[in-house]
């Protein structure tokens, strides 16, 4: 009988999570690196940025992530799988990497250009210090 109770709650929950269409994700820490004065240095981030995570309406991915309110033509970030077994997410985007975990609503978001990204000489990649690596993370909410 445990085992019975145990299958239809758990069938249940993967139910819940497909009944989802887009979580809110909120912010809560951030942390990175910038170049202040000519100097690489850790630092915090404000926190509070808000995210969607919606399905994707583009060939070949079953979600995206988007800052809220963004109507840019392409998302932050794209997850060309649906959710694991273990309610996980992984989606990637140029420079974003957005990892989520549908069991206990939080998120993880990195966004890795900056400095390794420079070619000194290259004004393709903008200027030393003009773009800052941070990793920011959170949780989410259904919708």
């Amino acid at each position: 009988m445990k085992y019975l109770v145990a299958a239809v709650w758990i069938a249940m929950a993967q139910v819940a999570d497909a009944q989802t269409d887009a979580w809110l994700c909120i912010s809560d820490k951030a942390a990175g690196f910038s170049d202040k004065y000519g100097s690489w240095n850790s630092t915090n981030f404000n926190a509070g940025n808000r995210y969607i995570i919606k399905a994707s309406k583009v060939q070949g991915t079953a979600w995206e992530v988007r800052e809220f309110g963004d109507q840019n033509a392409f998302a932050d970030a794209y997850c060309k799988d649906t959710f694991t077994a273990s309610k996980i997410l992984n989606c990637s985007g140029i420079f974003t990497e957005f990892h989520f975990n549908a069991g206990t609503g939080r998120f993880m978001r990195i966004y890795y250009a900056g400095y390794w990204t420079y070619i000194p000489g290259d004004k393709n990649f903008g200027n030393d210090g003009g773009d800052t690596p941070v990793i920011a993370i959170g949780t989410c909410s259904g919708l």
